[in-house]
């Protein structure tokens, strides 16, 4: 029987205004949080948390994912790009 590693996730949080970030707990952390559980609750790996108020750092991190090592970014909405093996 072989063993497979973890599949290596990246977390991509946003928020369109500053407003509400100054709070003891955000809305950023409560998707950090909630993506890191998911990540957790499958056994992935965690390798990058990105954070952004639009949608060019998610490009960016789409754009990167080649040469980072990085297979799948959880979002809001569980946004995959690219999961090159089966979930």
């Amino acid at each position: 029987m072989t063993e497979t590693r973890p599949l290596r996730c990246a977390i991509y949080t946003r928020k369109s205004t500053e407003e509400g970030l100054d709070q003891a707990f955000n809305s950023l952390q409560a998707q950090r949080e909630s993506g890191e559980a998911y990540i957790a609750s499958q056994h992935f790996s965690l390798c990058s948390v990105r954070r952004a108020r639009d949608l060019a750092a998610l490009v960016k991190l789409g754009s990167a994912m080649h040469g980072s090592g990085i297979e799948c970014i959880m979002g809001q909405l569980q946004i995959r790009a690219e999961c090159p093996r089966k979930l």
